[in-house]
């Protein structure tokens, strides 16, 4: 049975020099720049977009931190996909009319009024920042390609059948 709908609405948490950017709302709260998610667009791509129209930023897609319903009214209920975005370049925003200000928090200073689904998001950089996932997702593809190649040399050589019943000895 459906009781409602919801929007869904992706965002992303963009570091410049340990602080986050938080972008002030109508409703006097912050929230991770980002937004709905067009017909035939990962995402991924959503995040981008949507920091480049919002903040003049562009960004590249990381790996994605959270997922949560939020409602931001009572009337309006969103499924929001947070992603970690590469370490930006810039602190230099160009904010579009969707905001009226913007603030680069310090990770561990973050406002009263950013809702706890941004906040979770948020605090899983802090514990494993993006280098160190790069890294690991470095490593573990290397780790594949080496072992296709360990299996690919293994299987070209020659290796002895042992029949059932055979004496071995």
């Amino acid at each position: 049975m459906v009781i409602g709908s919801w929007e869904i609405s992706a965002k992303g948490v963009g570091l410049y020099q340990n602080r986050v950017l938080l972008m002030a709302n109508d409703r006097q709260e912050w929230e991770l720049p980002g937004g709905r998610i067009e017909i035939g667009e990962s995402p991924e791509e959503a995040v981008a977009r949507e920091w480049r129209e919002e903040t003049g930023l562009a960004v590249t897609t990381g790996r994605i931190l959270d997922a949560g319903f939020f409602a931001p009214t009572a009337a309006k209920t969103v499924l929001l996909l947070i992603y970690q975005l590469d370490p930006l370049s810039t602190d230099q925003v160009t904010l579009s009319d969707e905001h009226q200000g913007h603030l680069w928090a310090p990770l561990d200073e973050l406002p009263a009024n950013l809702p706890a689904v941004y906040q979770r998001a948020i605090e899983r950089v802090r514990h494993v920042p993006l280098l160190t996932a790069r890294v690991l997702d470095k490593l573990e593809s290397r780790l594949v390609q080496d072992r296709g190649a360990r299996m690919v040399r293994l299987s070209s050589t020659a290796v002895p059948r042992i029949g059932v019943g055979e004496d071995h000895s």
